[in-house]
């Protein structure tokens, strides 16, 4: 799992405003101890999400993401069936926005 932020370019699934900044997990299924943050980059791109700032990430158990709430949980299992999937939080607000 992937922590990043990016900025919605038209198109994205999610349906964001192009240009809104939003926090994004991304979820990649892997059996490598390492991580391809060049993978997590592209599955970001492929769904139109630009200036991506990648901050940490770290691997999760099945018994981990039992504990999270139902969008965690589905994109997990749709990482484990599809190989990656992504969830987008809510915009960012912006230096000098309220």
């Amino acid at each position: 799992m992937y922590n990043a932020v990016g900025v919605a370019e038209a198109g994205n699934p999610q349906g964001c405003v192009a240009g809104e900044r939003h926090s994004m997990l991304i979820f990649l299924a892997g059996y490598r101890n390492d991580y391809d943050w060049r993978e997590a980059e592209r599955v970001a791109r492929a769904q139109h999400w630009v200036d991506l700032e990648f901050g940490k990430a770290g691997q999760v158990t099945p018994a981990q993401i039992a504990e999270q709430d139902a969008t965690i949980r589905a994109s997990f299992r749709e990482a484990l069936e599809a190989g990656s999937a992504v969830v987008v939080y809510a915009p960012l607000a912006e230096a000098g926005d309220g």
